[in-house]
């Protein structure tokens, strides 16, 4: 989450805010879930994962369209 707010925020240099993430976990906790759609994450899956949920988790994040917000929002999420 840490990383998705700094691309968000735009503090790594050459990363673009609009890169398309896509966070696999194990544990989906419901505030870590909560948190990363205020970020603004392209997708997101839990564990275990098959292929085809990979290809359409993957598919759909790189489709994904939204309107980026002001870096004070995903510095305060």
């Amino acid at each position: 989450l840490e990383l998705l707010r700094m691309i968000r925020c735009r503090v790594l240099p050459n990363v673009s805010p609009r890169t398309a993430v896509v966070i696999f976990t194990s544990r989906a906790e419901e505030a870590a879930v909560r948190c990363a759609v205020e970020l603004d994450v392209n997708g997101f899956a839990t564990a275990p994962l098959s292929l085809d949920k990979l290809k359409r988790t993957i598919g759909v994040a790189l489709s994904r369209t939204w309107l980026l917000q002001d870096v004070a929002h995903y510095a305060s999420v």
